[in-house]
């Protein structure tokens, strides 16, 4: 399928970056028929289990010169099933917007740090836009795991996060801080605007290095969090949830 050519294109020593170019899905897609239950991916009704690699595996923190630089725009369809051998459906995304997309019943389980179920790092100023996760697994026995982003690679830009929506069914966890949207928050600035979290992750929005880091920017607009136990919303003026 379309999704299928796409990974492939971005495997290799020189993955096509997509710079000033749109990737745009024409359908939901299913890749895998399978079901997540108790941290376990099994088969579906197929009877086998297709790998997604993840795009840009090959590029780096110190070497991101083949990174995704493009748009994905999932044109409100909805991604299905993968199982994502790698650190996230991008590792590494540079000045790139990731928008319009669910991401359902997608699982990774790692030893790897800063690893996300949409992106593991990202470079410069990058925009994750309303983006839906539902139904996922992610863990790592590694340092920080973000719903959306594991963490930003360096100091140089803003995340900015718009209309995400983390459900209650999506599972995040790390040996060392999990958050909804973000694992860390180690460098640069990071915008969070009306984004909604349905998870009971202790971490609500971001794993590690929130506001209390004084070299980081974060802003929180309109963001709610919402459990079985309370619903709060963003005090960004306090900086803490009321």
């Amino acid at each position: 399928n379309e999704l299928a050519y796409f990974m492939l294109l971005g495997q290799g020593d020189t993955p096509v970056t997509f710079a000033g170019k749109t990737v745009k899905l024409s359908k939901d897609i299913e890749w895998n028929d399978g079901t997540i239950v108790n941290g376990v991916f099994t088969a579906g009704e197929s009877g086998v289990i297709y790998e997604w690699k993840s795009y840009a595996s090959t590029q780096s923190v110190s070497a991101h010169t083949y990174a995704f630089q493009g748009t994905f725009d999932g044109g409100l369809h909805t991604i299905t099933g993968l199982y994502i051998n790698g650190t996230g459906f991008f590792n590494v995304v540079k000045a790139a917007t990731i928008q319009n997309v669910c991401f359902e019943k997608c699982y990774l389980s790692t030893d790897k740090n800063q690893v996300g179920i949409v992106a593991s790092r990202s470079i410069f100023t990058n925009n994750f836009l309303r983006i839906h996760l539902m139904g996922c697994y992610l863990n790592t026995s590694g340092a920080y795991a973000g719903g959306v982003l594991g963490a930003p690679a360096n100091g140089t830009g803003t995340r900015n996060f718009n209309d995400c929506v983390v459900d209650k069914s999506t599972s995040l966890t790390a040996a060392t801080k999990a958050g909804s949207f973000v694992g860390q928050n180690f460098k640069g600035n990071l915008n969070l605007t009306e984004c909604i979290n349905f998870t009971n992750n202790q971490y609500v929005a971001i794993g590690g290095a929130d506001k209390t880091e004084s070299s980081i920017d974060v802003k929180v607009t309109n963001c709610l969090t919402v459990n079985e136990n309370e619903t709060k919303l963003y005090d960004s003026d306090a900086n803490t949830w009321t």
